[in-house]
Protein backbone atom coordinates (compact mmCIF):
# COMPACT_ATOMS: atom_id res chain seq x y z
CA UNK A 1 0.00 0.00 0.00
CA UNK A 2 2.80 2.36 0.95
CA UNK A 3 4.65 1.53 -2.28
CA UNK A 4 1.46 2.21 -4.28
CA UNK A 5 1.07 5.62 -2.62
CA UNK A 6 4.68 6.52 -3.44
CA UNK A 7 4.17 5.54 -7.08
CA UNK A 8 1.06 7.74 -7.28
CA UNK A 9 3.01 10.65 -5.84
CA UNK A 10 5.83 10.15 -8.38
CA UNK A 11 3.30 9.91 -11.17
CA UNK A 12 1.58 13.10 -10.03
CA UNK A 13 4.94 14.89 -9.93
CA UNK A 14 5.72 13.71 -13.46
CA UNK A 15 2.33 14.92 -14.62
CA UNK A 16 2.84 18.27 -12.94
CA UNK A 17 6.29 18.53 -14.48
CA UNK A 18 4.89 17.60 -17.88
CA UNK A 19 2.08 20.14 -17.48
CA UNK A 20 4.63 22.83 -16.61
CA UNK A 21 6.75 22.00 -19.66
CA UNK A 22 3.66 21.94 -21.88
CA UNK A 23 2.63 25.32 -20.55
CA UNK A 24 6.00 26.90 -21.36
CA UNK A 25 6.01 25.27 -24.78
CA UNK A 26 2.60 26.71 -25.59
CA UNK A 27 3.60 30.12 -24.24
CA UNK A 28 6.73 30.13 -26.40
CA UNK A 29 4.98 29.26 -29.66
CA UNK A 30 4.67 31.92 -32.36
CA UNK A 31 1.41 30.30 -33.45
CA UNK A 32 -1.78 31.55 -31.84
CA UNK A 33 -3.18 28.79 -29.62
CA UNK A 34 -6.55 28.65 -27.94
CA UNK A 35 -8.28 25.86 -26.03
CA UNK A 36 -12.04 26.01 -25.65
CA UNK A 37 -14.91 23.90 -24.40
CA UNK A 38 -17.42 22.25 -26.67
CA UNK A 39 -19.69 25.21 -26.07
CA UNK A 40 -17.04 27.71 -27.21
CA UNK A 41 -15.92 29.05 -23.82
CA UNK A 42 -12.20 29.85 -23.78
CA UNK A 43 -10.19 27.78 -21.31
CA UNK A 44 -6.69 28.85 -22.32
CA UNK A 45 -4.92 31.27 -24.66
CA UNK A 46 -1.17 31.41 -25.14
CA UNK A 47 0.72 34.70 -25.05
CA UNK A 48 0.78 35.02 -28.86
CA UNK A 49 -3.00 34.71 -28.94
CA UNK A 50 -3.47 37.27 -26.17
CA UNK A 51 -1.14 39.70 -27.93
CA UNK A 52 -3.01 39.26 -31.20
CA UNK A 53 -6.30 39.99 -29.46
CA UNK A 54 -4.96 43.39 -28.48
CA UNK A 55 -5.49 44.32 -32.12
CA UNK A 56 -9.12 45.37 -32.40
CA UNK A 57 -9.67 43.92 -35.86
CA UNK A 58 -7.98 40.67 -34.93
CA UNK A 59 -9.95 40.47 -31.71
CA UNK A 60 -13.27 40.86 -33.53
CA UNK A 61 -12.30 38.20 -36.02
CA UNK A 62 -11.30 35.79 -33.25
CA UNK A 63 -14.56 36.46 -31.44
CA UNK A 64 -16.42 35.44 -34.57
CA UNK A 65 -14.31 32.30 -34.82
CA UNK A 66 -14.92 31.29 -31.20
CA UNK A 67 -18.53 30.28 -31.79
CA UNK A 68 -19.33 26.72 -30.71
CA UNK A 69 -17.97 24.10 -33.06
CA UNK A 70 -20.59 21.71 -34.33
CA UNK A 71 -19.85 18.10 -33.34
CA UNK A 72 -20.74 16.90 -36.87
CA UNK A 73 -17.57 18.65 -38.07
CA UNK A 74 -15.70 16.01 -36.09
CA UNK A 75 -17.84 12.96 -36.58
CA UNK A 76 -14.68 11.12 -37.69
CA UNK A 77 -12.76 12.62 -34.74
CA UNK A 78 -10.33 14.27 -37.18
CA UNK A 79 -8.88 17.75 -37.36
CA UNK A 80 -10.20 20.33 -39.80
CA UNK A 81 -8.43 23.19 -41.54
CA UNK A 82 -9.41 26.45 -43.12
CA UNK A 83 -7.87 29.82 -43.85
CA UNK A 84 -8.76 33.07 -42.15
CA UNK A 85 -7.89 36.53 -43.47
CA UNK A 86 -7.42 39.19 -40.81
CA UNK A 87 -6.38 42.74 -41.60
CA UNK A 88 -4.56 41.64 -44.77
CA UNK A 89 -2.78 38.73 -43.11
CA UNK A 90 -3.58 35.11 -43.94
CA UNK A 91 -3.81 32.57 -41.14
CA UNK A 92 -4.12 28.82 -41.40
CA UNK A 93 -6.59 27.71 -38.74
CA UNK A 94 -6.40 24.11 -37.61
CA UNK A 95 -8.91 22.93 -35.04
CA UNK A 96 -8.60 19.52 -33.38
CA UNK A 97 -10.96 17.81 -30.94
CA UNK A 98 -9.83 17.12 -27.38
CA UNK A 99 -10.97 13.60 -26.56
CA UNK A 100 -11.69 11.96 -23.24
CA UNK A 101 -10.75 8.30 -23.29
CA UNK A 102 -10.16 8.69 -27.02
CA UNK A 103 -13.90 8.81 -27.74
CA UNK A 104 -15.90 11.67 -26.20
CA UNK A 105 -15.20 15.22 -27.35
CA UNK A 106 -14.77 17.53 -24.35
CA UNK A 107 -13.21 20.53 -26.07
CA UNK A 108 -11.16 21.88 -28.96
CA UNK A 109 -7.64 23.14 -29.62
CA UNK A 110 -7.32 25.89 -32.20
CA UNK A 111 -3.98 26.80 -33.76
CA UNK A 112 -3.65 29.86 -35.99
CA UNK A 113 -0.45 30.06 -38.06
CA UNK A 114 0.47 33.19 -39.99
CA UNK A 115 1.06 31.96 -43.56
CA UNK A 116 1.01 35.38 -45.21
CA UNK A 117 4.63 35.19 -46.36
CA UNK A 118 4.27 31.59 -47.48
CA UNK A 119 1.11 32.44 -49.42
CA UNK A 120 2.83 35.45 -50.99
CA UNK A 121 5.78 33.31 -52.07
CA UNK A 122 3.40 30.65 -53.36
CA UNK A 123 1.45 33.23 -55.38
CA UNK A 124 4.66 34.73 -56.76
CA UNK A 125 5.92 31.28 -57.74
CA UNK A 126 2.58 30.52 -59.38
CA UNK A 127 2.66 33.69 -61.47
CA UNK A 128 6.35 33.24 -62.29
CA UNK A 129 5.68 29.66 -63.38
CA UNK A 130 2.71 30.83 -65.42
CA UNK A 131 4.91 33.42 -67.14
CA UNK A 132 7.57 30.78 -67.86
CA UNK A 133 4.94 28.45 -69.32
CA UNK A 134 3.63 31.27 -71.49
CA UNK A 135 7.18 31.98 -72.69
CA UNK A 136 7.66 28.28 -73.44
CA UNK A 137 4.45 28.18 -75.48
CA UNK A 138 5.58 31.28 -77.38
CA UNK A 139 9.04 29.80 -78.03
CA UNK A 140 7.51 26.50 -79.17
CA UNK A 141 5.17 28.32 -81.56
CA UNK A 142 8.11 30.27 -82.97
CA UNK A 143 10.07 27.05 -83.41
CA UNK A 144 7.21 25.49 -85.34
CA UNK A 145 6.74 28.63 -87.43
CA UNK A 146 10.35 28.70 -88.65
CA UNK A 147 10.46 25.09 -89.85
CA UNK A 148 11.18 24.86 -93.59
CA UNK A 149 8.32 25.09 -96.06
CA UNK A 150 10.15 24.05 -99.26
CA UNK A 151 8.66 20.77 -100.49
CA UNK A 152 10.32 20.52 -103.90
CA UNK A 153 13.53 21.70 -105.55
CA UNK A 154 13.82 20.70 -109.19
CA UNK A 155 13.82 16.86 -109.18
CA UNK A 156 14.09 16.60 -105.37
CA UNK A 157 11.14 16.31 -102.99
CA UNK A 158 11.30 16.82 -99.24
CA UNK A 159 9.33 15.70 -96.22
CA UNK A 160 9.86 17.12 -92.74
CA UNK A 161 8.72 15.96 -89.33
CA UNK A 162 9.29 17.42 -85.90
CA UNK A 163 7.88 15.45 -82.96
CA UNK A 164 8.47 17.56 -79.83
CA UNK A 165 8.63 16.17 -76.32
CA UNK A 166 7.07 18.02 -73.40
CA UNK A 167 10.15 20.22 -73.24
CA UNK A 168 11.27 22.89 -75.66
CA UNK A 169 13.14 21.36 -78.53
CA UNK A 170 16.87 21.46 -79.10
CA UNK A 171 16.46 19.91 -82.56
CA UNK A 172 16.33 21.91 -85.77
CA UNK A 173 16.57 21.31 -89.52
CA UNK A 174 16.37 23.56 -92.54
CA UNK A 175 16.72 23.66 -96.32
CA UNK A 176 17.96 26.88 -97.93
CA UNK A 177 18.11 27.65 -101.63
CA UNK A 178 21.53 29.10 -102.50
CA UNK A 179 21.02 29.65 -106.24
CA UNK A 180 19.14 28.08 -109.14
CA UNK A 181 20.86 24.72 -108.87
CA UNK A 182 22.26 24.52 -105.33
CA UNK A 183 20.65 24.09 -101.96
CA UNK A 184 22.01 23.92 -98.43
CA UNK A 185 20.43 21.61 -95.88
CA UNK A 186 21.21 20.52 -92.33
CA UNK A 187 19.92 18.85 -89.21
CA UNK A 188 21.25 19.86 -85.78
CA UNK A 189 20.82 18.78 -82.18
CA UNK A 190 21.55 21.17 -79.31
CA UNK A 191 22.55 19.69 -75.96
CA UNK A 192 19.79 19.84 -73.37
CA UNK A 193 16.23 21.13 -73.54
CA UNK A 194 14.33 24.20 -72.48
CA UNK A 195 14.49 27.85 -73.37
CA UNK A 196 18.29 27.99 -73.73
CA UNK A 197 18.28 25.09 -76.21
CA UNK A 198 15.41 26.70 -78.09
CA UNK A 199 17.29 29.99 -78.37
CA UNK A 200 20.36 28.13 -79.63
CA UNK A 201 18.34 26.51 -82.43
CA UNK A 202 17.26 29.97 -83.56
CA UNK A 203 20.89 31.12 -83.50
CA UNK A 204 21.89 28.16 -85.71
CA UNK A 205 19.12 28.89 -88.19
CA UNK A 206 19.85 32.58 -88.53
CA UNK A 207 23.63 32.11 -88.56
CA UNK A 208 23.58 29.56 -91.39
CA UNK A 209 21.13 31.56 -93.47
CA UNK A 210 23.29 34.65 -93.02
CA UNK A 211 26.50 32.77 -93.89
CA UNK A 212 24.99 31.40 -97.11
CA UNK A 213 23.52 34.76 -98.11
CA UNK A 214 26.86 36.51 -97.58
CA UNK A 215 28.88 33.94 -99.53
CA UNK A 216 27.07 31.22 -101.44
CA UNK A 217 30.29 29.74 -102.80
CA UNK A 218 31.47 28.29 -99.49
CA UNK A 219 31.94 24.55 -99.23
CA UNK A 220 30.14 22.57 -96.51
CA UNK A 221 33.32 22.48 -94.42
CA UNK A 222 33.77 26.25 -94.75
CA UNK A 223 30.15 26.87 -93.78
CA UNK A 224 30.49 24.79 -90.60
CA UNK A 225 33.82 26.44 -89.71
CA UNK A 226 32.23 29.87 -90.10
CA UNK A 227 29.30 28.69 -87.97
CA UNK A 228 31.75 27.52 -85.30
CA UNK A 229 33.49 30.91 -85.35
CA UNK A 230 30.22 32.77 -84.85
CA UNK A 231 29.27 30.37 -82.08
CA UNK A 232 32.61 31.03 -80.39
CA UNK A 233 31.94 34.77 -80.49
CA UNK A 234 28.99 34.17 -78.14
CA UNK A 235 31.54 33.18 -75.44
CA UNK A 236 29.25 30.57 -73.93
CA UNK A 237 30.22 28.04 -71.30
CA UNK A 238 31.87 24.84 -72.54
CA UNK A 239 28.76 22.95 -71.42
CA UNK A 240 26.91 24.54 -74.36
CA UNK A 241 27.40 22.74 -77.66
CA UNK A 242 25.55 21.20 -80.57
CA UNK A 243 25.98 18.62 -83.32
CA UNK A 244 25.17 19.19 -86.97
CA UNK A 245 25.24 17.52 -90.36
CA UNK A 246 25.43 20.10 -93.13
CA UNK A 247 25.16 19.32 -96.85
CA UNK A 248 25.09 21.14 -100.16
CA UNK A 249 23.07 19.67 -103.01
CA UNK A 250 24.08 20.53 -106.57
CA UNK A 251 21.48 19.48 -109.13
CA UNK A 252 23.75 20.37 -112.06
CA UNK A 253 26.50 18.10 -110.79
CA UNK A 254 23.97 15.65 -109.33
CA UNK A 255 25.90 15.53 -106.05
CA UNK A 256 25.36 15.86 -102.32
CA UNK A 257 28.45 16.93 -100.37
CA UNK A 258 28.26 16.80 -96.59
CA UNK A 259 30.20 17.15 -93.35
CA UNK A 260 29.39 15.76 -89.93
CA UNK A 261 30.17 17.81 -86.81
CA UNK A 262 29.66 15.26 -84.06
CA UNK A 263 26.15 14.18 -85.06
CA UNK A 264 25.88 10.54 -83.95
CA UNK A 265 22.47 9.89 -85.51
CA UNK A 266 23.90 8.52 -88.76
CA UNK A 267 21.85 9.42 -91.87
CA UNK A 268 20.79 6.68 -94.27
CA UNK A 269 20.77 6.62 -98.07
CA UNK A 270 18.78 3.87 -99.77
CA UNK A 271 17.11 2.82 -103.00
CA UNK A 272 15.53 -0.28 -104.52
CA UNK A 273 18.66 -2.37 -104.14
CA UNK A 274 20.91 -0.93 -101.45
CA UNK A 275 21.06 0.86 -98.13
CA UNK A 276 24.10 2.57 -96.63
CA UNK A 277 24.98 4.65 -93.61
CA UNK A 278 26.38 8.10 -94.38
CA UNK A 279 29.29 7.86 -91.98
CA UNK A 280 31.71 10.73 -91.50
CA UNK A 281 33.70 12.04 -88.56
CA UNK A 282 34.04 15.48 -87.03
CA UNK A 283 33.91 17.18 -83.67
CA UNK A 284 30.75 18.82 -82.39
CA UNK A 285 30.47 22.61 -82.31
CA UNK A 286 31.89 23.73 -78.98
CA UNK A 287 34.32 26.18 -77.43
CA UNK A 288 36.36 23.22 -76.15
CA UNK A 289 38.01 22.44 -79.47
CA UNK A 290 40.10 24.69 -81.74
CA UNK A 291 38.89 25.17 -85.34
CA UNK A 292 39.70 22.12 -87.49
CA UNK A 293 38.93 21.22 -91.07
CA UNK A 294 35.89 19.00 -91.47
CA UNK A 295 36.15 16.04 -93.82
CA UNK A 296 33.82 16.34 -96.78
CA UNK A 297 32.23 13.39 -98.52
CA UNK A 298 30.36 13.51 -101.80
CA UNK A 299 27.59 11.21 -103.00
CA UNK A 300 26.18 10.97 -106.51
CA UNK A 301 22.45 11.55 -106.72
CA UNK A 302 20.59 8.97 -108.81
CA UNK A 303 16.86 8.77 -109.56
CA UNK A 304 15.17 6.69 -106.87
CA UNK A 305 17.70 7.52 -104.17
CA UNK A 306 16.21 8.42 -100.82
CA UNK A 307 17.85 10.03 -97.78
CA UNK A 308 16.78 10.05 -94.14
CA UNK A 309 18.34 12.54 -91.73
CA UNK A 310 17.19 12.45 -88.10
CA UNK A 311 18.12 13.19 -84.48
CA UNK A 312 18.88 10.61 -81.81
CA UNK A 313 15.39 10.77 -80.31
CA UNK A 314 14.28 8.42 -83.10
CA UNK A 315 16.70 5.60 -82.28
CA UNK A 316 16.29 6.13 -78.53
CA UNK A 317 12.52 5.70 -78.55
CA UNK A 318 11.88 2.92 -76.02
CA UNK A 319 9.19 0.23 -75.80
CA UNK A 320 7.63 -1.34 -72.70
CA UNK A 321 10.42 -3.94 -72.53
CA UNK A 322 13.09 -1.23 -72.30
CA UNK A 323 14.30 -1.85 -75.85
CA UNK A 324 15.37 1.04 -78.07
CA UNK A 325 13.96 1.41 -81.56
CA UNK A 326 17.58 1.35 -82.72
CA UNK A 327 19.35 1.36 -86.07
CA UNK A 328 18.63 -2.27 -86.96
CA UNK A 329 14.90 -1.84 -86.40
CA UNK A 330 14.95 1.42 -88.40
CA UNK A 331 16.65 -0.30 -91.35
CA UNK A 332 14.15 -3.17 -91.26
CA UNK A 333 11.29 -0.67 -91.17
CA UNK A 334 12.68 1.14 -94.23
CA UNK A 335 12.98 -2.15 -96.14
CA UNK A 336 9.29 -2.86 -95.44
CA UNK A 337 8.15 0.66 -96.36
CA UNK A 338 10.42 1.83 -99.20
CA UNK A 339 7.70 3.37 -101.38
CA UNK A 340 5.47 5.03 -98.80
CA UNK A 341 4.27 8.36 -100.21
CA UNK A 342 3.88 9.69 -96.68
CA UNK A 343 7.12 8.18 -95.46
CA UNK A 344 7.63 10.28 -92.32
CA UNK A 345 3.96 10.25 -91.32
CA UNK A 346 3.95 6.45 -91.33
CA UNK A 347 7.31 6.25 -89.54
CA UNK A 348 6.04 8.65 -86.86
CA UNK A 349 2.83 6.65 -86.41
CA UNK A 350 4.76 3.39 -86.04
CA UNK A 351 7.17 5.02 -83.59
CA UNK A 352 4.23 6.11 -81.47
CA UNK A 353 2.89 2.55 -81.49
CA UNK A 354 6.31 1.24 -80.48
CA UNK A 355 6.87 3.76 -77.70
CA UNK A 356 5.90 3.03 -74.09
CA UNK A 357 5.08 5.92 -71.72
CA UNK A 358 5.83 9.52 -72.60
CA UNK A 359 8.33 10.67 -75.18
CA UNK A 360 11.52 11.76 -73.41
CA UNK A 361 13.37 13.41 -76.28
CA UNK A 362 12.55 15.42 -79.38
CA UNK A 363 12.57 13.72 -82.76
CA UNK A 364 13.44 15.67 -85.90
CA UNK A 365 13.42 14.00 -89.32
CA UNK A 366 14.20 15.18 -92.84
CA UNK A 367 13.43 12.87 -95.75
CA UNK A 368 14.61 13.53 -99.30
CA UNK A 369 13.75 11.70 -102.52
CA UNK A 370 15.44 12.05 -105.91
CA UNK A 371 12.88 11.80 -108.69
CA UNK A 372 13.64 10.51 -112.19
Amino acid sequence: MQRFAKNRIKQARRINKFDTISYYVLQSMEDLVRISTREGATVYENSAMRKARENEIMNEKLKAEISPVLPEEFKNLQSTRKEVVVNGSVYSRKISPVLEDGVRIIGYVEVYRDITLARKISDELFHANKKINEDIVLARNIQQAILPTIKDFQNISFQFKHVPSNNLSGDIFDVIQIDKHRMGMYIADVVGHGISASIMTMFIREAIRTILSENGDLSPSEVVLELKERFGALKLDVSQYFTIIFAIIDTNEKTLTYVNAGHNATPLVFNENNMAEMRNRGRFISNIFPPLEYEERTLTLNPGDRFLFYTDGLLETMNRDGQFFGMDRLKKWIMKNPHSSRFLDKLTKDLQSFRWLEQKDDIAMLYMKIRG
